[in-house]
């Protein structure tokens, strides 16, 4: 993932194609999502550099 032109998040995805719903791919879902989505300390979503 990319903010304000830097490197905010690098994985590596390892999972085999084709690529099934499995607790693997749920862990990198979440793992991409939470960054996105980042809350502050009451849960409330806050601002990120990421936009659409």
């Amino acid at each position: 993932m990319i903010e304000s032109g830097h490197i905010a998040l690098y994985v590596a995805i390892t999972l085999d194609r084709p690529r099934e719903r499995d607790n693997d791919f749920v862990h990198f879902e979440k793992l991409i999502l939470d960054r996105i989505l980042v809350r502050d300390k009451h849960g409330l979503q806050r601002e990120t550099a990421y936009s659409i």
